[in-house]
């Protein structure tokens, strides 16, 4: 327990008796004399008259006085029968300068009183008086302090009796400082008796300040605070400091018993002690009246802390005594942490003792020391009345140190645990003790009622810290032995240490970490492991945990296999089964045969299913084989996947084992429809075709791994063994499986075309088609490979297969065929399969295709042609699109075409460009008849072209100018084309007015000025005239030179040039043109007669000249 304020208070009244240290006892207060002694005698009488009478004399002899001090001054020296009070005094004070006795002191007093004035020159009785007289009374009469000073300083004790009574406390106090400077302890009582207060003048007070800084005066001290008067608390107090200072142990003493306040000046006097390093000093404030308290001490005790050069006694001794004065917190606990890391340890125990909180700075400390392992301090810092937090015992767990010896660690624990220590720390420590193979901290650890530390091993010191109630059994949490999977017990097991693993394993760990744990037997010894394998089982060990420590051992060598360890796993119910008999898998390795069998006595037909594989991997192919044997006779028949599993294993070797292939597939009863086809797919990948027909012979393969059967057949070369595995194949095929062989025909001819030239055979083809693959399916894609690739055995043996080619199939090949790059080929090909029935529309199809890409292949358009049905027109417009006139007459002559679509292809045969082919086209088709619309919508295209001879073929054909009213004219004039429309007006010479001024129009867009003059010509002959004549004279005359021709056409014709005001004249003018000029003014011979001449001309003449 701490200790209480009472046991502190104890403690320091032990500690002042050790250092002697008394309390003065409570001192008599000094009171005023009621009755002041009396000197007085007769004689003393006479002495102080004639004491007067001197004075008088002396006055009277002295120097002439100025006139203002005469005035100022008394007339005499005694006025009737008392003397000058004035005067009295001077002799006084003369007196007691001399030392004289006091009696006659008393007798000048009474003078004074006689005279109505006081000792300190105050009038006693009122008289009426000028004021100067008034004034003298004040200022002149001598300060009464001053006679006390004198008495004072000569040591006058029984002067001061007969003075003290007559004055006031203000000049009693001025005589203090004098007194006390002096020393004389008799006429300090006497001066305190009537009231001297050392506070109330600064000489006093910095007399008794000096007295207290000097130790041989301390009595002095002691005789002024017995006055009734006592300086101020504050004084004293400070006083105190310099007490403290002057290291005056009495004063001290005295000041702090009486009015001085410790916590004056933040407890000045107290830190003055500390840093001198007096413990008495210390013990004298704090036991003073008022002691200095909480903060004060608590900076006292900084102070000692931070002292520089204090020996470790001197420090220990003043830390208890400012303990006991209640020092406490941050600065005790910075105190125990120094002492701590600097290992005092009896300043350390001391503030522990006296309740330094350990738990200061997250029990830095106390953390520290554990982990130096210093069990003493340890324990003196954890008693039973030290608080410490659960959370921050927990924390210092992990601080004990890993090499620290079991019986440190086991304390630590202890004390630890009894303050609640909990959680992951103690998991953590248990895993460090077993690491170091600490049982007795293991114990500790795993008992959740631990027993008190045994007084064996606790320091005999650190009993002083506990109680009874600590020594008997604390209870607290346990360790878990599950932590980190266990780590604790792993560790145990790993080192082979029994007797820790049995206590640990009694901290009853749970099945996850015994399923973590207990496999680690196997890395023991075999004498080892089997005890260690012992105490585990007393345990509730999980099935998979002992099911695999006994594969774990009969999966060892024979040699070092350890039977009694087997017998005891079985005895405890150690399933073979397990983990489906992984540990037989060794005993398979080994080839012990006697073994797997005695095992397998006891094992499931799964567990010998599953152990097949196992098998399969031997070396040596007879134990190989009686080993599966074993495990078939056992039950592993039932395992269909381990036994397709292992049938694909074999599958795998080369050269495969023929007869545990054949084993497995009769006594296994293998399902070779298993593992997504993979069987399938290595059984037709290999080259024997005994492996594939021994497979579907003794198997039993479902439809969907026929399907796979096939698919897999496709990639490969086309050879003989290709064929006999698809005879294998087809023995297990149904109606169901058509589809499959069509699609592998397909596949086949294109393996053939990719085998290399010479080694590829057609007896899988012929074995397809004889099996009854449709050469038709998948739009005869078989066919259509074959002939892209121009093989006529292959084409000729899909023609002549069982079932026939359809006309669609044919005709689906037929495009394919005129791809053919060869034309000889090609024309074979296709004179092949239109013999062999393609469809009519098929080959109107390869027909237009065949005009397009060969236009001029006209054998194979014939043998196309001869049963194409070309009803549609589309070859025939093709061949005209290609400008083939010898496609068309064949297409003509062979199939029969309608009128309209002959018609039509007038229409397309006039967008022909060349002439001649479209000439050749156009007899080909009128020789076959078209109608005259027809013909006559041509003849206006051959009007336009100007191509003459077809416009007379079409005219010869029924092709009229009339139609279109007549626009063939017009287009032939428009064209320019002479020949053309001499062409047409030859055919019918009526023809209306309104065709011939369009054809006229139409032929001022000629730009051949020649061949526009002879179209006029033409026009004007056949009675074309008028205004639309008159207006071409301007556009001849626009042209100069060139458009002569036009105007001796038009005015031969009978223009008039007078049309428009002769703008024609002014044209040929403008364009300077002489010779427009002449024939518009009729200056030229026609041969007959000169043309005829207008007024108008005869003034445009001089007009002209006038111009030029």
């Amino acid at each position: 327990m701490f200790l209480t304020a009472a046991a502190r208070q104890r403690r320091i009244i032990q500690l002042s008796q050790e250092w002697r240290l008394e309390l003065p006892p409570a001192p008599a207060p000094l009171t005023r004399p009621r009755d002041p002694p009396s000197f007085w005698t007769q004689q003393d009488d006479v002495t102080a008259e004639n004491l007067m009478q001197e004075r008088a004399t002396e006055l009277s002899q002295s120097t002439r006085k100025s006139s203002l001090s005469k005035a100022l001054s008394f007339n005499h020296s005694k006025r009737g029968k008392n003397w000058d009070p004035h005067q009295v005094l001077q002799v006084l004070s003369t007196w007691i300068a001399n030392a004289g006795t006091p009696g006659v002191a008393e007798v000048l007093i009474s003078k004074l009183a006689a005279g109505g004035v006081d000792i300190s020159g105050t009038q006693t009785k009122q008289k009426r008086g000028s004021i100067l007289t008034r004034r003298k009374s004040v200022d002149t009469f001598i300060d009464p302090s001053k006679l006390l000073i004198l008495a004072v300083e000569g040591n006058q004790y029984d002067m001061l009796q007969v003075l003290l009574p007559h004055v006031d406390s203000h000049s009693i106090n001025q005589a203090l400082a004098p007194a006390i400077h002096s020393g004389n302890v008799t006429i300090m009582e006497l001066l305190l008796r009537y009231g001297a207060c050392a506070s109330q003048m600064p000489e006093a007070q910095e007399a008794l300040r000096q007295a207290c800084a000097d130790q041989s005066r301390s009595h002095l001290v002691k005789l002024l605070l017995r006055s009734e008067n006592q300086p101020a608390s504050t004084w004293i107090s400070a006083c105190t400091s310099d007490a403290t200072r002057a290291a005056s142990v009495e004063t001290v003493l005295h000041l702090s018993r009486s009015t001085a306040d410790g916590n004056y000046n933040h407890g000045e006097a107290l830190k003055t002690a500390v840093a001198l390093g007096r413990q008495d000093l210390a013990l004298a404030i704090v036991m003073g009246n008022t002691p200095p308290e909480g903060s004060c001490v608590n900076e006292a005790f900084e102070v000692l802390r931070q002292h520089p050069s204090m020996s470790p006694s001197t420090r220990l001794a003043m830390a208890e005594v400012l303990l006991c004065a209640g020092a406490h917190g941050g600065q005790v606990s910075l105190a125990l942490e120094s002492a701590c890391e600097t290992k005092f340890h009896d300043m350390a125990e001391l503030l522990a003792r006296y309740g330094a909180s350990i738990e200061y700075n997250d029990a830095a400390v106390l953390k520290t020391v554990i982990a130096r392992g210093e069990v003493e301090l340890i324990s003196a810092l954890l008693t039973d009345s030290a608080k410490l937090s659960p959370a921050l015992a927990s924390s210092c767990v992990p601080r004990i140190a890993k090499q620290a010896t079991s019986e440190t660690r086991a304390i630590i624990l202890r004390l630890l645990l009894r303050k609640g220590a909990h959680g992951v720390v103690l998991d953590d420590m248990l895993i460090d003790a077993a690491e170091a193979g600490d049982l007795e901290s293991v114990n500790v650890l795993l008992s959740p009622a631990t027993s008190a530390i045994p007084e064996s091993k606790i320091p005999k010191d650190a009993y002083d810290g506990f109680s009874q109630s600590s020594r008997r059994a604390s209870r607290h949490t346990a360790a878990s032995v599950d932590h980190k999977s266990g780590e604790a017990l792993r560790t145990t097991l790993l080192r082979g240490d029994l007797s820790m693993a049995e206590r640990i394993l009694s901290g009853q760990p749970s099945t996850n970490t015994l399923s973590v744990v207990f496999p680690l037997t196997n890395t023991l010894a075999p004498k080892d492991r089997y005890h260690m394998v012992q105490l585990f089982l007393q345990m509730p060990l999980p099935g998979p945990c002992l099911h695999a420590a006994l594969h774990d051992a009969i999966a060892k060598d024979a040699t070092r296999r350890d039977d009694p360890l087997v017998k005891l796993l079985l005895e405890h119910g150690a399933d073979i089964n397990f983990d489906r008999g992984s540990g037989l898998a060794g005993v398979i390795r080994q080839n012990d045969v006697e073994l797997l069998k005695s095992l397998l006595e006891k094992a499931s037909p799964q567990t010998a299913a599953a152990r097949v594989m196992d098998a399969i991997e031997g070396s040596d192919h007879r134990e190989r084989f009686n080993m599966i044997s074993i495990l078939l006779d056992a039950g592993a028949v039932t395992g269909a996947q381990e036994i397709a599993s292992a049938l694909l294993r074999i599958l795998t070797e080369r050269p495969i084992d023929m007869s545990l292939l054949d084993l497995l597939l009769q006594k296994g009863a293998a399902d070779i429809n298993l593992l997504d086809g993979s069987i399938i797919k290595k059984s037709v990948a290999d080259p024997n075709p005994k492996v594939l027909d021994m497979i579907f012979r003794h198997g039993t393969p479902s439809a969907s791994s026929v399907t796979c059967a096939f698919r897999e057949m496709a990639p490969l070369p086309s050879v003989d063994s290709k064929a006999l595995k698809l005879r294998a194949i087809l023995s297990r095929c149904s109606r169901a499986h058509n589809q499959d062989m069509d699609w592998l025909l397909a596949h086949e001819v294109q393996s053939v075309l990719k085998t290399s030239n010479g080694d590829a055979s057609l007896s899988t083809l012929k074995t397809l088609l004889d099996g009854g693959a449709n050469p038709n399916a998948f739009k005869a894609a078989a066919l259509c490979h074959a002939v892209t690739a121009a093989d006529s055995k292959m084409i000729d043996m899909l023609l002549e297969a069982s079932l026939s080619l359809t006309p669609t199939s044919i005709g689906a090949a037929l495009p394919h065929v005129l791809r053919i790059t060869d034309p000889g080929q090609r024309l074979a090909l296709t004179k092949k399969f239109v013999e062999a029935g393609a469809h009519p529309l098929e080959i109107n199809r390869a027909l237009q295709h065949a005009i397009t890409a060969f236009p001029k292949d006209a054998p194979l358009h014939d043998v196309l042609a001869t049963t194409a049905d070309t009803s549609d027109g589309k070859a025939l417009f093709l061949s005209v699109s290609m400008e083939s006139a010898e496609t068309l007459d064949l297409l003509l002559a062979k199939s029969p075409s309608s009128a309209e679509t002959r018609s039509a292809l007038i229409s397309r045969v006039m967008e022909v460009k060349e002439r001649t082919t479209r000439h050749c086209m156009c007899q080909i088709l009128l020789e076959l008849s078209v109608c005259n619309d027809t013909t006559s919508s041509a003849l206006l295209v051959a009007a336009r072209d100007g191509d003459a001879k077809l416009v007379k073929m079409l005219m010869t054909h029924g092709a009229s100018v009339g139609t279109n009213n007549g626009q063939a004219i017009v287009e032939a004039c428009r064209g320019g084309s002479v020949e053309v429309l001499d062409i047409l007006l030859e055919q019918d010479g009526n023809f209306q007015k309104s065709t011939l001024e369009s054809g006229f129009e139409a032929a001022t867009e000629v730009r051949d000025l020649s061949k526009r003059a002879v179209v006029f010509e033409i026009l004007l002959r056949n009675g074309v005239t008028g205004e639309l004549v008159d207006a071409q004279l301007h556009s001849a005359a626009c042209n100069g030179e060139d458009g002569e021709v036009v105007l001796r056409v038009l005015l031969t014709a009978g223009a008039d040039p007078n049309y428009d005001n002769g703008e024609c004249v002014v044209a040929a003018t403008r364009s300077a043109s002489i010779g427009s000029l002449e024939l518009l003014l009729g200056l030229w011979d026609t041969g007959d007669k000169k043309a005829r001449e207008t007024p108008i001309f005869s003034d445009l003449r001089l007009w002209i000249v006038v111009l030029c």
